[in-house]
């Protein structure tokens, strides 16, 4: 690759870094059953913490039997922790979108 194109494609990742879309993380913690504790939707980095994992939260939705949704829109840093937690990538909540596009 010769120095031209290098130091193009270095400005292209510098102009277009803040177009990123924000990374959002899904964790589902279970008891040792199976059954669903809690969910969580994360903004950002999910650090692991000796209690679990450290996040920011913007979405939680507690287990049955009275399940309740509780958002966050300018997210919530705490700590997820449990038996058995699950975590996997996800997109933005439709809300969270709807939100910020107004």
């Amino acid at each position: 690759m010769t120095f031209p194109r290098l130091l193009l494609l270095l400005a292209a990742l510098v102009f277009t870094a803040g177009c990123a879309s924000e990374r959002f993380t899904k964790l589902r913690v279970t008891n040792h059953r199976g059954e669903v504790l809690a969910e969580w939707v994360a903004r950002g980095y999910v650090l692991r913490s000796e209690q679990g994992y450290r996040i920011t939260a913007v979405e939680r939705l507690s287990g049955p039997p009275h399940p309740i949704l509780s958002r966050y829109p300018d997210g919530w840093r705490t700590t997820v922790a449990g038996p058995h937690i699950l975590r996997w990538r996800c997109g933005e909540p439709y809300w969270l979108y709807e939100l910020e596009s107004e």
